[in-house]
């Protein structure tokens, strides 16, 4: 097992604040696991830095005119730092059996011939 810390950058965005802030947070483990190569056993953040927090506010009206209403939409930016414990599968060495089947299987009936 390996302990090793990396930055990431995600992004989100939500109808809420914590919406926005949640769905940052859940792209950590895709960011990591798409840049490695091992097995990745816990990811624990360390240190959450807010790079851009944005809230867009318009109007939204029906037919143009009729019920008016202020529609909210939020988006952040955060670099996460993130400490990781990895297992490298290139350590582990792996033993190969080579064995032939004695019966044949019938998936239907669970009985061998």
């Amino acid at each position: 097992m390996r302990e090793s810390s990396q930055k990431v950058i995600v992004e989100g965005s939500g109808k809420s604040k914590k919406d926005a802030f949640a769905a940052a947070l859940n792209q950590i483990q895709a960011q990591i696991i798409k840049n490695t190569e091992d097995t990745v056993l816990r990811i624990e953040p360390l240190n959450i830095n807010v790079l851009e927090a944005e809230e867009r506010v318009w109007t939204e009206k029906f037919l143009f005119f009729f019920l008016p209403r202020q529609k909210q939409e939020f988006r952040v930016k955060l670099e996460v730092e993130v400490q990781c414990t990895r297992v490298s599968l290139g350590e582990i060495s792996f033993t190969v059996t080579n064995g032939e089947a004695n019966a044949i299987r019938i998936p239907l009936i669970n009985k061998t011939i």
